[in-house]
């Protein structure tokens, strides 16, 4: 999983892909979805044995902050991946 100091919009142009959020909510998107997120720690999934094509558009942002702390970018597994 990971979280980034953005604004994301992941806009998906074809296959399904699933969105996982860190309290393990899903949500698959499929062509024509658009997913919009700030600063919440996730990852996505293609559980298709099909291509899986989107384009992200990142805006940077303030880090968001819950309960008094700034939560700053995450990106724990990312560096396991070639």
């Amino acid at each position: 999983m990971h979280r980034t100091n953005s604004i994301d919009y992941n806009i998906i142009i074809s296959g399904r892909a699933v969105h996982v959020l860190e309290d393990g909510s899903e949500q698959e998107a499929g062509p024509g979805d658009v997913v919009v997120q700030r600063g919440t720690n996730h990852r996505w999934e293609n559980r298709t044995n099909d291509w899986v094509r989107w384009v992200s558009v990142l805006v940077e942002a303030t880090p968001v902050e819950v309960n008094g702390k700034v939560l700053g970018p995450y990106t724990e597994g990312i560096d396991e991946h070639p």
